[in-house]
């Protein structure tokens, strides 16, 4: 099971940070946040059950150890949308 309430949230101190100018406890950082719901059912938590990682350190961990790896997982589980392009007569 993937622990969703970690999903997105990293306090690790090379993350971008944004001011943090909330005002004051309980406020946010960010003008909107996904519910529990919401993340439960992202294509991110998806992709983090096919890998079997817990929660949003063991993905970091996952793709600190090994980039590429990692990189070939997104590649075999993206959908790709090409446009379909129709062969048009020349006569």
């Amino acid at each position: 099971m993937v622990d969703t309430s970690a999903v997105g949230h990293d306090d690790r101190p090379n993350k971008r940070q944004f001011d943090d100018d909330a005002g004051g406890p309980g406020e946010s950082r960010f003008a909107w946040e996904p519910s529990p719901e919401i993340v439960a059912q992202s294509n991110l938590v998806a992709f983090m059950r096919h890998l079997g990682v817990a929660d949003w350190p063991a993905l970091h961990a996952r793709a600190d150890a090994d980039p590429a790896g990692l990189a070939g997982e997104v590649l075999a589980v993206a959908v790709w949308r090409m446009p379909v392009l129709q062969a048009t007569s020349a006569t």
